[in-house]
């Protein structure tokens, strides 16, 4: 199903994440990053809403959100303020997967890669939060 990028399998999806089984969890949230869809944003969504707040997928749920961002619309307009609350917070691999739809929402080429440099994500997280307030109205 991976390889294939089943969207009509959203509604699976949707019902194997009530199985409250973190394996199964994990797979929901893999199917969500890899079949971009606003059906599977609404997955990844509902994820991270029902997930107590320091529950180890809520990032992956918020990875997943960040994925199905591709450009700046309704969608992107809600996982953006979650992808700056966890921007600085978050290991390597997401913030490179948050930078990536950050670029996509502003129409914007990607960096080559991040840095892992505390100053350096400092700097840019407030260059996208700059951007945003002005994105957002």
């Amino acid at each position: 199903m991976r390889d294939h990028r089943v969207a009509q399998a959203a509604p699976v999806m949707a019902k194997m994440w009530d199985n409250d089984d973190r394996l199964v969890r994990i797979f929901v949230l893999q199917y969500c990053s890899a079949v971009r869809a606003p059906e599977t944003f609404e997955i990844a969504w509902r994820a991270y809403s029902t997930l107590p707040e320091k529950h180890e997928l809520r990032i992956s749920a918020v990875g997943a959100m960040a994925a199905c961002v591709q450009k700046l619309d309704a969608l992107a307009k809600r996982a953006i303020p979650l992808i700056l609350e966890h921007y600085s917070q978050d290991g390597f691999d997401a913030r490179e997967q948050f930078e990536a739809a950050l670029c996509r929402a502003a129409g914007r080429e990607p960096k080559a890669r991040p840095t892992d440099e505390p100053a350096d994500i400092a700097q840019r997280l407030e260059e996208w939060k700059a951007w945003w307030r002005k994105a957002a109205n």
